[in-house]
């Protein structure tokens, strides 16, 4: 879970830093990222599975894909309405544009597929490829250090080259750096190369551990929006720490979720990064390293003007409400376990542990464990230890020196809710 979890914080930074310079180049944030990346892990996978490529092969296809592409849509679109004097909110409108085009694209070149192959999906992966050794895989090790070596790269780019500076110079003052011999059209143009290319190395990223779809972009630019607003719009070491917390967060945020109060949960896995712009934009709008705003503006925050016996009967309250569904949850569990419990009333059950020396065969769900016993005229039946906690249950009977068991799980269909399957 974890490596999953810091395997998709990567793709986010990477498309994160991408947004970031984007803006700072341009002054809009740029939509058609997402389906960048999207293209990026198609890009990736037909390297694989059609030109026969090592997989390892598709992160830097993938980042010549998004650089290219991303270049030939700026110089098109977005670089003819900069010189047009089109307003920011114009252009931002262009480049959402931009992103269903591109998305549409990509749906086409999918049904088109699997016309011509009857056996692809539109869901891919190349995780199956990926080479794993002692708990750890190459899909893990190679995005952790595409995501810390971008950000380095990038901050040793800004701060120690020529070509940083004179970027951070026509993002100052583009009429002054002109004079000083900067174009800033032309580095602007490099810098998309740059931005591309990251938003079409996540993609690749993504698809070596996730299963991606056409309309994974659309999805994962609202977890990049959140990561911007988190760290603060504009700031570098922003973009980086803002894609890893939200990368984490929803990943590991949506898996204990579901153990709460279902596994139904998943498919409103963003519900999680809206809540956290939300309450960015409320507490704090510049974010974790953006720029101070106005104080006027703060003033308008709502949780800013709560004094501290409102924050501490707000903070009471999450945690009465979280002690209450949390016992609520524990007493439940231990009800439905009981109940498994309690179809074995009429039997002679046993708690221990089974001789691991000797096989054990599973002998299918509770109901096929139950009609077995029956049928054998079994009279003693066994479980395993259990925690008072636990969530699983396993039956097992002895016939002729081997185990014949049944495992039991309570699965989660609502809030504080047990089902036994």
């Amino acid at each position: 879970m974890w490596m999953a979890a810091l395997t998709y914080a990567s793709g986010l930074i990477l498309v994160t830093q991408a947004y970031h310079l984007m803006y700072r180049s341009t002054k809009v944030p740029n939509f058609a990222l997402g389906a960048i990346t999207t293209i990026g892990a198609y890009s990736a996978y037909a390297a694989k599975e059609y030109l026969g490529l090592p997989v390892l092969l598709g992160y830097p296809v993938s980042f010549i894909v998004g650089a290219a592409l991303t270049v030939f849509i700026s110089v098109l679109v977005i670089e003819p309405l900069i010189k047009r004097g089109r307003s920011l909110v114009e252009i931002t409108l262009a480049t959402m544009g931009l992103g269903v085009l591109l998305e549409a694209l990509t749906q086409i070149y999918v049904y088109l597929l699997r016309e011509l192959i009857h056996r692809f999906t539109s869901s891919i992966m190349l995780y199956q490829y990926i080479y794993k050794e002692y708990g750890l895989d190459s899909a893990f090790l190679v995005s952790t250090f595409l995501a810390f070596a971008s950000f380095l790269l990038l901050r040793y780019l800004f701060q120690s080259t020529r070509f940083g500076l004179s970027n951070k110079a026509a993002w100052e003052n583009q009429s002054l750096a002109q004079v000083q011999g900067i174009n800033p059209v032309q580095d602007r143009i490099r810098l998309w190369v740059i931005a591309g290319g990251l938003s079409g190395l996540a993609g690749g990223v993504m698809v070596m551990r996730f299963h991606v779809t056409p309309v994974m972009g659309s999805w994962m630019m609202i977890a990049v929006v959140a990561s911007v607003f988190l760290g603060g719009m504009g700031s570098h070491r922003g973009a980086f720490i803002g894609g890893l917390l939200i990368g984490f967060l929803e990943i590991l945020g949506t898996t204990w979720t579901q153990m709460l109060i279902g596994v139904w949960f998943g498919e409103y896995r963003s519900i999680l990064t809206i809540s956290v712009l939300v309450i960015v934009l409320l507490i704090n709008p510049n974010g974790l390293f953006g720029k101070e705003i106005p104080a006027n503006q703060i003033r308008l925050s709502f949780f800013n003007r709560l004094n501290r016996k409102q924050w501490i009967t707000i903070i009471l309250i999450i945690v009465s409400g979280g002690a209450i569904i949390s016992h609520t949850c524990t007493v439940n569990r231990v009800k439905a376990r009981n109940s498994v419990l309690q179809e074995f009333s009429e039997y002679d059950i046993e708690v221990m542990d089974m001789n691991r020396t000797l096989p054990d065969f599973y002998a299918g769900n509770l109901t096929s464990f139950k009609n077995m016993i029956e049928r054998l005229n079994i009279t003693k039946v066994y479980v395993e230890p259990y925690a008072e906690k636990s969530s699983e249950l396993t039956f097992f009977f002895r016939r002729n020196n081997i185990y014949w068991k049944t495992d039991v799980r309570l699965v989660y269909y609502g809030i504080c809710q047990y089902q036994a399957r």
